[in-house]
């Protein structure tokens, strides 16, 4: 999705982390680390996540900030704007936790705690239906790195990126 509309490598590195920048407020978890207390760490993931960075106010900060310091400015904020959507949507359709809790997303936090988006047929984290999701979007792009010789990875990684395409090609012939 960050190929298109904008130039720079630079604003598709912006619009790919607005598609996983919502998960920032699962660092929580690291709390038990600093504290070597697990239960704390636990307990700052548990109350956060889908709390500090998954809401409108968050989205629009994150998609300004990309928009001020990117070439397309109008594209970067609503590619941004629709990645960090897509991942809330995600976390919505299949995020519910192994003993059945629906994590809601407190949509207007912290100006307001409802709505809380949430949806009854929401699945388990760990079940088919994402691994089935995962191992096709990594194919994907797998089959992007083969065909274009681009990949995400190549948004922070020059060299990692041009050797992958290369073992592609080499096992797959040239496209």
């Amino acid at each position: 999705m960050a190929q298109k509309g904008v130039n720079t490598k630079k604003d598709r590195l912006l619009i790919t982390l607005s598609g996983i920048i919502p998960d920032i407020d699962g660092l929580g978890i690291l709390g038990g680390v600093f504290y070597d207390n697990k239960i704390i760490g636990l307990e700052l993931w548990s109350t956060y996540h889908h709390v500090l960075s998954h809401n409108l106010p968050f989205c629009i900060l994150i998609s300004s900030l990309f928009a001020a310091i990117s070439q397309a400015q109008l594209r970067v904020f609503a590619l941004t704007t629709l990645c960090f959507h897509i991942h809330l949507f995600c976390d919505l359709v299949g995020s519910r936790g192994p003993d059945n809790y629906q994590w809601p997303i407190p949509y207007l936090w912290p100006f307001y705690n409802q709505p809380q988006l949430v949806w009854q047929g929401q699945w388990q984290l760990n079940t088919w239906p994402n691994m089935l999701i995962t191992v096709f979007f990594l194919g994907f792009i797998l089959y992007m790195i083969w065909k274009k010789g681009e990949s995400p990875i190549g948004l922070l990684f020059d060299g990692v990126d041009k050797k992958m395409t290369i073992a592609l090609r080499g096992r797959f012939g040239t496209p």
